[in-house]
């Protein structure tokens, strides 16, 4: 008796697996629109509303995708259709009630070509629905889910962009900082003539301009330069240390970036497997739905360390 029921426990397992990685990627997508949402909320302007709405329209979309995948897990254990029925007419609601526009995607230009396919697959599953063939209207709504994740696909590219500008505005401030310090350290430098002391403050103030991709402060002293006093001295050293400051917010701001980055690269990557393990569901051969929903958790445990990882870096 156990070794016939080992078969399908596992499969049960593996599938439980899967539904839980797909809702750390949802809850993952969640997080990203909303952080989005909220720069737009700080910005203000006429167009609040629409932006309002364009992030709702993101977050539908995640709920359209959760609750479709459900259906075709429920499918793939061999439950009965008909407890599946309710899940699958709320799918085609959505999908019916689902417009991208302008205003619910920053690329809206690049995913015009996936919005056909997905108003016309609204109506095929609609049509299925009513004719009661619940296996076709299943079938049929795999063409629009796919064409909705392809748009969220194009449409990370300038949300990423848009996260990444907050982090980039942050790192204004910094640097003015040390622009300004190094230029009061260069008035102060053209009055001294060089010795060690002063030789290893203009290498170190430089040292750390360069780490931040910045050039290098001159030291040419004016004919009328003077030997350095012990103020002179320490006021190099004091400006030294706060451009050290300074460019570390620089560079915390800098590893945020990366972070962000990683985090876009892995959704994107996760988002692909999606639309591959959902392919395989509506398919009957085990194998590859047991490879494609394998990749995909796989894509979920990486995008979960990335998101990790951003947290960290803030």
């Amino acid at each position: 008796l156990s070794l016939a029921c080992a078969g399908p426990a596992k499969k049960t397992a593996e599938f439980d697996v899967y539904l839980e990685r797909f809702d750390q990627v949802r809850d993952e997508g969640c997080d990203i629109y909303l952080r989005a949402s909220s720069i737009a909320e700080e910005h203000g302007g006429p167009k609040l509303e629409e932006r309002r709405q364009a992030f709702e329209t993101r977050l539908e979309a995640l709920r359209i995708i959760d609750k479709y995948n459900r259906v075709l897990v429920g499918m793939a254990r061999g439950e009965d259709p008909k407890s599946l029925k309710s899940g699958m007419k709320d799918v085609g609601a959505k999908l019916s009630n689902y417009r991208p526009s302008a205003q619910t995607t920053f690329a809206f230009a690049s995913a015009v070509p996936y919005v056909g396919v997905l108003l016309s697959g609204a109506g095929y599953v609609q049509e299925a629905l009513a004719k009661r063939n619940f296996t076709k209207a299943v079938r049929e709504a795999h063409k629009p889910i796919d064409a909705i994740l392809d748009i969220l696909l194009v449409d990370s590219e300038p949300l990423e962009e848009l996260l990444i500008q907050q982090v980039r505005a942050e790192q204004d401030g910094p640097r003015a900082a040390v622009d300004g310090l190094s230029s009061r350290f260069y008035k102060k430098l053209r009055d001294l003539k060089a010795t060690p002391e002063v030789a290893d403050l203009v290498s170190a103030h430089n040292a750390l301009r360069e780490k931040a991709g910045m050039g290098p402060v001159p030291y040419s002293p004016l004919e009328t330069a003077r030997m350095p006093r012990d103020t002179d001295v320490e006021h190099l050293a004091v400006l030294t240390d706060q451009v050290a400051v300074n460019l570390e917010s620089w560079r915390r701001a800098e590893s945020r970036v990366s972070a962000e980055q990683s985090l876009f690269r892995g959704y994107r990557e996760a988002l692909g497997a999606a639309k591959t393990a959902l392919a395989a569901l509506n398919k009957e051969s085990e194998a590859e739905r047991e490879a494609a929903t394998g990749k995909f958790n796989a894509e979920a445990i990486e995008l979960r360390q990335e998101s990790l990882r951003r947290q960290e870096a803030n």
